[in-house]
């Protein structure tokens, strides 16, 4: 069927969503970002597509298209892993003054003023974030219609200083956090809890230090005013000071849930179909779902890379747990490496409803020298369940049994 020629569409997102007819201009996304230039001036006659340009450079770079990948799928641009990575990853300021059409100078002012009143508005999370000082706060709250000729002209530059600063220690926070160990990502699972963590600082923190030394990811992380303290005290063995630290506040906590779900964004049909699988019990959908989960995600955690040991799959596991927290905490609490029984589960999925069924995960590799399929560690894993007594701790806190499941998630050419 012949797709729909769209006339005066100038939103790239548009033409995408809607399945129109678009001659793939994206290989000039790699022909700019190549050439390193700072300035590009692109002078082409009315209708030639300059404003559509613009829109899909802004809808390929922005933070604020992170999610919106599937717009790209098929398009020259998506055929290169290096640019797939880049996608979602910058601020991107983006004007219009196709609307500017005033006959005097006072009133054309005034209008280009409102516009990047808009533009600021736009951008008003960056006014409770750290990343602006009391006078930042004082000249963003200064941007008006009305304002002078010198904050004017300052406004956009300002503006991407601000960008900068923020979204610089965030993409920082994402790659520490996404390729860290399992004990940072088990303990900002805590933190997402709103409950607090105990670590010992170095106030010293160099950058070189971060991707071998735990600890200086959290030094990082309160000096970048992600987190607070809530008390302190002298470690006699070590002669460093041992920190309580919480997540500073909502809006820490919300970075942090937004970062997690740009984890699984490629997947995220997917990812939400494997929690329907599993909350509804349906174990051939999960083992599916699970495998396209797996395949999309496991460059992305560095598995088989530095911190990754022998090769397991032990970030991107601990990376599903969070993601597991995030969407399910209205209904689950999501519980994992804790003592039950006689030994340590790997995840529970406590229900806040007790009505409901509670769900015991457990993730094994598989090993070639004492299993001959992955059933064999299918089997493992759910004898490990029954003999450990994992169920224990819920029976307790008054779920019986028979109110919980137990699945294995397998490691090897498949997940189960």
């Amino acid at each position: 069927m012949a797709r729909t020629v769209g006339i005066g569409i100038q939103s790239f997102e548009k033409i995408r969503e809607n399945n129109c007819f678009y001659v793939d201009k994206t290989y000039f996304i790699k022909e700019w970002w190549e050439s390193l230039d700072d300035v590009t001036l692109i002078t082409r006659p009315r209708r030639f597509g300059k404003t559509l340009a613009m829109s899909m450079l802004e809808n390929f770079f922005s933070t604020e298209y992170a999610s919106g990948a599937g717009i790209f799928e098929g398009l020259n641009i998506w055929k290169e892993e290096k640019y797939r990575n880049l996608q979602g990853m910058f601020p991107v300021i983006s004007l219009s003054f196709a609307s500017v059409k005033e006959v005097s100078y006072e009133q054309t002012r005034k209008k280009i003023c409102q516009i990047v009143v808009n533009l600021y508005s736009r951008h008003s999370y960056l006014l409770e974030s750290n990343a602006l000082t009391e006078k930042d706060r004082d000249f963003y709250q200064s941007i008006s219609v009305d304002m002078d000729d010198a904050t004017a002209t300052f406004a956009i530059y300002q503006l991407s200083e601000y960008l900068c600063r923020y979204y610089g220690k965030k993409e920082l926070a994402d790659k520490l956090v996404r390729r860290g160990s399992s004990g940072i990502k088990t303990d900002l699972e805590e933190l997402i809890k709103e409950h607090s963590i105990e670590k010992s600082m170095d106030e010293q923190v160099v950058f070189k230090q971060l991707e071998r030394q735990e600890e200086a990811v959290w030094s990082l992380f309160l000096a970048c005013g992600y987190l607070k303290v809530l008390q302190c005290r002298p470690n006699e063995k070590s002669g460093k000071y041992c920190y309580e630290l919480t997540l500073t506040n909502k809006e820490v906590r919300l970075m942090f849930i937004d970062m997690i779900r740009g984890w699984f964004s490629e997947s995220q049909r997917e990812y939400s179909a494997f929690t329907t699988a599993m909350l509804t019990g349906n174990l051939e959908l999960m083992n599916e779902y699970m495998n396209m989960i797996a395949m999309n995600s496991f460059s992305f955690f560095d598995v088989g890379g530095r911190g990754v040991s022998d090769g397991q799959p032990e970030s991107f596991y601990h990376g599903f747990v969070l993601g597991l927290v995030v969407e399910l905490d209205s209904q689950y609490m999501i519980l994992s490496n804790r003592e039950s029984g006689l030994g340590r589960y790997d995840v529970v999925l406590e229900p806040k409803d007790h009505g409901m069924d509670a769900i015991i995960l457990e993730f094994k590799a598989f090993d070639q020298r004492r299993e001959k399929t992955l059933e064999d560690t299918v089997g493992r894993a759910l004898n490990q369940i029954e003999e450990k007594r994992y169920a224990q701790d819920l029976s307790a806190r008054g779920i019986p049994e028979g109110k919980y499941g137990n699945t294995a998630l397998v490691s090897g050419e498949k997940i189960f």
